[in-house]
């Protein structure tokens, strides 16, 4: 009797870890910089399920401060990788940082059309847009700021290949991978030798 009722309770078990395992959550790292002088920065991001970041290696290879991408990702094909850019604040405000990102791409690539793309960040004030290029390439581009008690703002771009089947659904995980960008306050300091 009592190997019967081990066996059920290690079944439960098994079947308890399987249902949570399909039920898995996003996961959230942290990423910062700066430096000493008290213009350091940080803040929350959270990726889709399935998806893996870097801060370290392949973002700086790509003149990122993180990058968040599908699993399996081969490290150098742009499609569906999102990056994240950081700058301290030089303009007045993020459309003034806007326009100069969007005249310098639009001279680059002047044969780009644009479309509206709609992103909602708490607190937070954004401009955003996805240009359609000739190469069937699909470039979206977000700026936000989080506040006047920030010193500085960031962009999220992600490129999509084509025009895939489950392009709202790589939208949608884009949208909520900038919705979770979540400033946070950080004081890095230098310890003495």
């Amino acid at each position: 009797m009592r190997t019967v009722l081990i066996f059920f309770v290690l079944t439960a078990l098994a079947l308890h870890a399987t249902v949570q395992a399909k039920e898995a959550k996003d996961d959230t790292t942290m990423v910062y910089g700066g430096g000493t002088d008290g213009n350091g920065w940080a803040f929350a991001v959270t990726a889709p399920t399935g998806w893996k970041f870097d801060c370290c290696d392949l973002a700086t290879k790509h003149h990122a401060n993180l990058l968040v991408f599908p699993d399996g990702w081969d490290a150098g094909d742009p499609d569906r990788v999102m990056v994240l850019v950081v700058w301290k604040k030089d303009r007045a405000s993020v459309d003034g940082d806007w326009q100069v990102d969007a005249r310098e791409y639009t001279t680059r690539f002047p044969d780009v059309k644009s479309e509206s793309f709609d992103v909602q960040a708490k607190n937070m004030s954004c401009r955003s847009t996805v240009y359609l290029g000739t190469d069937q390439l699909r470039d979206y581009v977000v700026f936000c700021d989080p506040g006047a008690e920030w010193r500085y703002r960031f962009g999220w771009s992600m490129t999509v290949r084509g025009d895939p089947a489950d392009r709202a659904k790589i939208e949608a995980r884009f949208r909520h991978t900038i919705g979770s960008t979540t400033p946070m306050s950080l004081a890095i300091q230098q310890s003495g030798p």
